[in-house]
């Protein structure tokens, strides 16, 4: 079940990067994109929790630091450059950093010979797909 806390973890920071750049976002095409995003971290965070849930884990969350951090260098970032393409950047890197994440967890699994939930892999080519429609705004 670590890799299902893991996508936990990284949904919720990814809905609070999210929210966080969204009053800064100056264009209407980038503000819809992140909302689509938003709805599509919420999808699958309510799918983990669930899956947490059924199997009477208790829910994983990231630590206050890292979420203040989060937050103020978000804010901070996106105050200073509210450009489309700054904020893209910003979301890419973040992104980034939850896929390698999520795929280190896979690689551990693979390595032990435990199979992947499918949750992980759809989690994985979400935050891909998500990083290549915030390349269009760079």
């Amino acid at each position: 079940m670590k890799i299902i806390e893991e996508i936990v973890k990284n949904t919720e920071l990814g809905i609070d990067a999210i929210d966080n750049v969204a009053p800064y976002v100056q264009s209407q095409d980038l503000a819809n994109k992140l909302a689509q995003h938003k709805i599509s971290y919420q999808k699958i965070k309510t799918e983990a929790e669930q899956q947490l849930t059924d199997h009477k884990v208790k829910e994983s969350k990231p630590n206050k630091f890292q979420k203040s951090m989060l937050k103020m260098s978000a804010k901070f970032n996106a105050m200073f450059d509210p450009s489309d393409s700054h904020i893209s950047e910003m979301m890419i890197e973040g992104t980034n950093m939850g896929i390698n994440s999520v795929q280190s967890v896979i690689n551990e699994m693979q390595s032990e010979g435990d199979e992947v939930p499918q949750l992980a892999v759809d989690y994985v080519n979400m935050m891909q797909s998500n990083i290549n429609e915030l390349r269009s705004f760079l």
